[in-house]
């Protein structure tokens, strides 16, 4: 995301020169990413650190959900600030040498995600146990300061954890983030109701800004 045609065009050439690299979107400004509805299916995210009316690592941190991202600066003062937003990398440049070694930091981050889709359970830390729980059988995940609460169809466990954490453990194609504090298995969901969703006889509501990636990724292209 970068407003500057001349940048953008540097950092196209660079991604096409990486082959396990594949640019799905172009944006100038935070309001086309937002009206983007793939965005939260990205891998990652090439970011200017000076954008039109907001600041690059403003917007991410107003985002609820938000793909891994690259700041991008020629001023190294925004580098600290970076990896203190968590970061995948910062590049001041466009040199390639330096630009293959993050790509080489998206290809490890993908190839984690991959592995966890390929998983299906993960174990979780809770009343001082270690329990195996399926994905299939997480209803919802849910944010209480430091803690999550994860809701199975039998039971709920609470673990040490940040939301934004689980968030990076979970299978992108079975959970979404539907507002700041939820997380929710898509397959759970039983209807779409004004703006919420309900799961299990309840309603989560579903933040306006993520209402239309959520619809997208529930419906998955088959509502009718």
């Amino acid at each position: 995301m970068d407003a500057n045609e001349s940048n953008q065009k540097s950092l196209m050439d660079c991604i096409k020169r990486v082959p396990f690299l594949e640019l799905k979107e172009v944006h100038a400004s935070p309001l086309e990413a937002d009206a983007s509805s793939h965005f939260h299916l990205l891998d990652v995210i090439f970011i200017n650190a000076h954008l039109p009316y907001i600041k690059g690592l403003d917007w991410i941190a107003s985002k609820s959900t938000c793909p891994a991202f690259i700041l991008l600066s020629d001023d190294i003062k925004d580098a600290a600030p970076a990896f203190d937003n968590d970061a995948l990398d910062f590049l001041s440049s466009m040199e390639f040498n330096r630009f293959y070694k993050a790509a080489l930091k998206i290809k490890k981050v993908k190839s984690q995600s991959n592995n966890a889709l390929q998983a299906e359970s993960i174990f979780i830390k809770s009343d001082n146990r270690i329990n195996k729980v399926f994905f299939d059988d997480i209803l919802y995940v849910e944010a209480q300061n430091n803690y999550i609460n994860i809701i199975t169809k039998k039971k709920k466990y609470t673990s040490l954890m940040k939301l934004k954490d689980a968030e990076k453990v979970l299978p992108k194609d079975l959970f979404i983030r539907i507002q700041k504090s939820f997380i929710v298995n898509i397959n759970c969901v039983q209807a779409i109701e004004g703006n919420a969703v309900v799961i299990n006889d309840s309603l989560f509501n579903i933040s306006r800004p993520l209402k239309k990636q959520v619809i997208a990724s529930i419906t998955q292209g088959s509502l009718v």
